[in-house]
């Protein structure tokens, strides 16, 4: 520093100048520096606040992080080397159902169900010599029971050496694997066989139905293609229409309007039908191919397409005409082409106006059939003649049937039916029976004038005959007795020899007279000729007879010509019990009742079955009916093997304006 007090004046003054300006030249150079403090102070200041706030926002980013990772839906923990539990986030600690302290530091393994520890040590092995990303999936025993986990471990970069620790998330997979279980349990239970497809076209899932139908094992058609199940006509196109469904994935058949076929391991082809599901994964988007063998449905398809055919032309064929009905409408699903021919009106009307049909029908038989429709409603089924009108006016006899459809429910719906014209046969029916009344008429007075002829013949021989052997028999015995006085014994002997002769002539004339009409039928009665005719075979064959009545000789009231029937029948049923029974025993009931005269022969005898046709030539059996038929009575037979025959015929009184009955008169004598 200059010493001011040896200097003079100037140059002190100058001095002072010179120490002026530098102090005011520090001053500036202060005062800039000041200035400069007070901006980079107020930099700092607006940095320190910037830095304030970053760590605000990084401690909040580091609780949010912290909230994320605790409560993380998935589960963190670290595993180290050996692989023990380093870090684990709330979930992981819950998911082991223990605090996070008390599992951190222990083996992992010791809580992976023991069946699957080999795959952890897998999992650890390859966390530590594999890629940067290893998965695996364990059974973990858990204080909430054995969970099913997914375990992902991520190695970290640039991490060696025994201190690395894996980060691993662990994910609850127990309720995704019981629907897993659950959707292949669905799957492996369809009816139809089931196969999965990737995008890609590869098999990721089939059934056992597949394994059926198609004829390869599960493990053949994992990971194959698709179109190995395809005929090769059809392989070429089919990764396009795959794709087309990937582009626009919704459930919808397969080849609508198409004929699709499979093709099995052995190389048969068959008709299939099937149905494509799109079915989304965690993973990715597959297809569901539902696939059902219609071999058989064809096979009925082409079956009922013959039956209908079948049915057309025997419908459009037949005579009848055939019809399908409802039950409450009455509207007409189906007539056939008959309809018009029988009824003389176009089948078309029945569409259009279903009731017209009955306006057709006769007028006398209209309730009848307005009967069987209100019996056909209830769901019976009918059988009803009647008549109708054609529009030309001729009349016609139909014979309409009908039978009822149910539902599944039981419940009658519809009604099919036939309807034929029976005019043909109703007139042949008809000219028939008037044949057979005339030819019963005739028989019947073919029978009586026998009976008359038979009374005749019997009455001459026994009167007429049987007077003239009567009269040579006193003279032979007239002229014995003069043999006799003349003491001519050879004579004498002649002439009783021919006396023995006259007596059987005249027993036989008896006999013969009797046996082609007794006289006690018209002399005593119908009870009386029964009783006499019982004798008689029981005296001939030693058969029992036994005659059993709750009418006597007087109250048996009836006409000849019924007489003569109950008679004949009575002596035509006891020869059959004499030529076949093998009877001992016989009992005839003759009962007069309210209804008429009845008859009944029962035997004890071997009996023989009704049920079968009698042989052509049993013309006693006939001739008993038509007797009985002849005065609009009832014949019937029952029999059993071993049990017997009875024979019953009841022949209704005279009518009036019919021959009244005779009263029989009793014998005057012998």
């Amino acid at each position: 520093m200059p010493h001011y007090g040896k200097m003079r004046k100037a140059e002190l003054i100058r001095a002072l100048k010179a120490l002026e300006a530098r102090r005011k030249a520090e001053s500036d150079d202060l005062a800039r520096v000041v200035h400069d403090l007070e901006v980079h102070q107020e930099e700092l200041e607006l940095q320190n606040y910037e830095l304030r706030e970053t760590q605000q926002l990084l401690e909040s980013s580091r609780d949010r992080y912290a909230e994320l990772y605790d409560f993380s839906p998935v589960g963190y923990l670290s595993l180290d080397h050996a692989g023990c539990m380093q870090e684990l986030n709330l979930t992981a600690s819950a998911l082991f159902g223990a605090e996070r302290t008390g599992l951190i530091g222990k083996p992992f393994v010791q809580y992976v169900e023991p069946a699957d520890r080999k795959r952890f040590f897998s999992h650890m092995h390859d966390c530590r010599n594999g890629g940067p990303q290893v998965k695996s999936e364990l059974k973990l025993k858990t204080a909430n029971g054995v969970r099913e986990i997914e375990l992902i471990s991520v190695k970290p970069a640039g991490a060696a050496g025994d201190g690395t620790q894996y980060c691993t998330a662990i994910t609850d997979i127990t309720e995704r694997r019981k629907a897993d279980r659950r959707f292949r349990a669905v799957i492996e239970s369809a009816p139809d066989a089931m196969v999965i497809v990737n995008r890609r076209g590869e098999i990721a899932l089939v059934n056992a139905q597949t394994e059926k139908l198609f004829g390869y094992a599960r493990a053949e058609l994992l990971g194959q293609a698709v179109e190995m199940l395809l005929p090769a006509r059809y392989r070429g196109a089919h990764p396009g229409h795959r794709a087309q469904f990937f582009s626009e994935p919704k459930v919808r058949p397969m080849g609508a309007g198409l004929e699709l076929y499979g093709l099995r391991k052995d190389g048969g082809e068959f008709p299939v039908e099937i149905s494509l599901s799109p079915l989304e994964t965690e993973d990715e988007t597959l297809v569901a191919s539902a696939i059902r063998d219609i071999t058989e449905p064809k096979r009925v398809v082409q079956a009922l397409r013959e039956s209908e055919e079948r049915f057309r032309q025997l419908a459009e064929n037949i005579n009848e005409v055939f019809y399908l009905t409802d039950v409450d409408s009455d509207a007409f699903h189906y007539v056939s082409p008959t309809f018009e021919k029988v009824w003389g009106v176009p089948s078309e009307t029945l569409y259009l106006r279903p009731r017209s049909w009955q306006e057709t029908i006769h007028a006398d038989d209209r309730e009848d059939v307005r009967r069987v429709l209100k019996a056909r409603k209830a769901g019976d089924p009918y059988d009803v003649e009647f008549r109708i009108t054609r529009p030309d006016g001729a009349v016609r006899w139909i014979r309409a049937r009908g039978f009822p459809i149910q539902d599944a429910a039981g419940r009658p719906y519809r009604v099919a039916g036939i309807a034929e014209d029976i005019t043909v046969r109703k007139e042949a029916a008809e000219a028939l029976q008037l044949s057979h009344q005339r030819m019963r008429e005739l028989t019947a007075h073919l029978e009586s004038a026998r009976e008359e002829e038979r009374k005749r013949i019997a009455r001459g021989i026994h009167d007429e005959l049987g007077a003239i052997l009567l009269a040579i028999k006193i003279d032979f015995d007239a002229c014995r007795k003069q043999q006799a006085a003349a003491s001519s014994p050879d004579a004498a002997a002649t002439m009783q020899e021919l006396m023995d002769r006259v007596d059987t002539a005249i027993e036989a004339v008896r006999r013969i007279a009797t046996d082609l009409r007794p006289s006690i039928l018209d002399n005593v009665g119908v009870l009386a000729a029964v009783e006499w005719q019982a004798q008689e075979v029981e005296r001939r064959t030693g058969i029992k007879c036994e005659v059993v009545s709750d009418a006597s000789v007087d109250e048996l009231d009836v006409d000849p010509g019924r007489a003569t029937a109950l008679f004949r029948i009575a002596q035509e049923a006891l020869t059959n019990v004499v030529r076949h029974s093998k009877a001992s025993h016989v009992t005839i009931a003759l009962r007069n009742g309210v209804d008429g005269a009845e008859l009944q022969v029962k035997d004890n005898g071997r009996g023989f079955d009704t049920g079968r046709s009698p042989p052509s030539r049993a013309w006693g059996l006939v001739g008993m009916a038509e007797r009985a038929r002849a005065f609009g009575g009832e014949f019937s037979i029952t029999s059993a093997a071993q049990q017997g025959t009875s024979v019953r015929v009841l022949i209704p009184a005279a009518a009036a304006g019919e021959e009244k009955p005779l009263r029989p008169r009793k014998a005057s004598g012998s």
